[in-house]
């Protein structure tokens, strides 16, 4: 996790509720799998609907992590795990991008903070591509988000209740549009 250990956080949480930490043991470590597995997703989505400040990024992750915890026993094992992080941390990612309107919302790049979250060596490309997603509408950020983390069609579908032609559609109309954005730049 960006900031903190885990068992600092659910110590924290458990001393609010009625819940005691060993019998949950169990569900912990199933959350803990669950986080780690989806750890990099969920970084990539606080990137985009975050300025890309370290703080900024950190406070959105927990923000995620915290409301992943308070409703994973709610989670029907019959569901996509992914898909039910993604659909949390999408809705705690445009809770607190609408609590944070009044706040400047474009600020440079900080490389080194992207570098460090993102392990690729195509920093600068990545860098130019977040900067294009960036001036994108939030539901255009998320479903460009989801294509990127390699989320299938139909998943994106069913987050969207839509069509997965309706997605192809809507990514295709993106790619282009991300194109020539990147093409007036030049």
């Amino acid at each position: 996790m960006p900031c903190g250990s885990f068992s600092l956080f659910l110590q924290l949480y458990y001393k609010g509720t009625a819940r005691s930490m060993a019998t949950d043991e169990q569900l912990q470590n199933e959350f803990m799998e669950l986080v780690t597995r989806c750890r990099g997703s969920i970084i990539r989505l606080c990137l985009i609907y975050t300025d890309r400040q370290p703080d900024n990024v950190n406070d959105l992750f927990q923000d995620i992590v915290y409301n992943l915890w308070r409703a994973f026993p709610n989670l029907r094992r019959r569901d996509s795990a992914h898909n039910w992080v993604y659909s949390v941390a999408i809705r705690v990612a445009r809770m607190h991008h609408r609590s944070r309107r009044n706040k400047p919302r474009y600020v440079d790049l900080d490389y080194a903070t992207l570098a460090s979250l993102i392990d690729d060596g195509e920093d600068e490309m990545l860098a130019i591509l977040y900067s294009l997603i960036d001036r994108l509408d939030n539901d255009d950020k998320t479903l460009l988000f989801l294509y990127i983390d390699r989320v299938p069609q139909k998943e994106i579908a069913a987050i969207y209740h839509t069509s997965e032609m309706s997605v192809n559609h809507k990514i295709n109309r993106l790619k282009k549009k991300l194109k020539k954005m990147h093409e007036d730049e030049r």
